[in-house]
């Protein structure tokens, strides 16, 4: 087994940090630990960045277009919100064959973050924090103690 301990102490620097001011200002920190995932599964590099950001944004706003519709209409017990959300997957299936939303999995997650915390604006600044700030700066102190721990 190869302990992995600069990007182990990256992550630990990058979490402190981000904890430490979403407490300050009173920030669900998870949001941005799931976009911050989303850097690492799509790649970790600026491309992730670029092709994550656009289905995050695009999950959070069809959730919160699901929920709104289904408020708008009865429910008829579950029937109604069971076919919206059925839908709103379709939708967001149908668009991963677009170059833009091609991250099916990503937008699911977006969409998942919006009915987990329920406030779209968070939803959407938040985890683009975790995928375009706190993915780049756990690279930056991985390899600040890569070059420390070398030596």
């Amino acid at each position: 087994m190869r302990l992995n301990l600069p990007s182990a102490l990256g992550s630990a620097v990058t979490t402190f940090i981000w904890v430490y001011i979403a407490s300050i200002f009173n920030l669900p920190p998870w949001v941005a630990f799931l976009g911050w995932t989303m850097y690492f599964l799509t790649g970790a590099n600026m491309n992730a960045i670029r092709v994550s950001a656009p289905a995050l944004v695009f999950g959070a706003i069809m959730a919160y277009l699901n929920v709104t519709v289904s408020s708008w209409l009865p429910s008829f017990g579950y029937i109604i919100p069971t076919f919206i959300v059925s839908i709103m997957a379709f939708i967001i299936s149908l668009a991963g064959s677009t170059e833009l939303l091609k991250m099916v999995a990503v937008s699911f997650v977006g969409a998942n973050i919006y009915f987990a915390c329920g406030d779209l604006f968070i939803s959407i600044i938040l985890s683009l924090v975790g995928l375009g700030i706190l993915g780049p700066l756990s690279d930056f102190f991985t390899a600040q103690f890569e070059r420390l721990l070398a030596k």
